[in-house]
């Protein structure tokens, strides 16, 4: 069962990781405003890192030590982000303090029979994305955290206008 509140409390120590861009930069901004501890992680995470018969990343369970939360911007949201590898090396790390995860993944890992999608995934970029945040869910529940999944069509990061939430998701429209 997740660990509760489920909300954060002011100070709450939020690692985030992709967050190379404009969107990432207010991504943050907003974090800080909210009274919580922002702590930027790396972006990246070598593959080897992912092999489950290898040691895992002690660079990336360093960064991750002691969060309360974790959000994640995927790559394909806001141009940079992480990729399906940095999430799957990030699974193997999570630190028994976690409470909730967040993330940001893009619009068509969930519609990949979709036509618009199809052609997207032809080499499997978007299952790998579906794949790897799946994992982290299972790995985040095992710690007791919650794990939110927001499928985002768009990251207008020229205005500072947010994200677009994917139409059909339960949530939808600017955030």
């Amino acid at each position: 069962h997740p660990k509760s509140p489920f909300f954060l409390p002011s100070g709450a120590k939020v690692f985030v990781a992709g967050a190379d861009s404009d969107f990432g930069a207010g991504l943050v901004q907003a974090l800080t405003g909210l009274g919580h501890a922002v702590r930027l992680g790396p972006s990246s995470c070598p593959a080897n890192f992912a092999d489950p018969t290898l040691p895992p990343s002690f660079t990336l369970r360093r960064a991750a030590e002691g969060a309360d939360a974790l959000v994640l911007v995927c790559s394909g949201v806001a141009g940079v982000g992480v990729s399906p590898t940095y999430l799957t090396c990030l699974a193997r790390v999570l630190p028994p303090t976690l409470r909730r995860v967040l993330i940001l993944s893009p619009r068509g890992v969930d519609r990949t029979w979709e036509p618009g999608f199809a052609l997207r995934n032809l080499i499997g970029t978007l299952d790998r994305h579906r794949a790897a945040a799946d994992a982290l869910a299972v790995a985040a529940r095992k710690v007791g955290a919650a794990t939110t999944t927001m499928f985002v069509e768009t990251a207008d990061t020229a205005a500072g206008a947010g994200a677009r939430i994917a139409t059909g998701d339960a949530l939808t429209g600017a955030v």
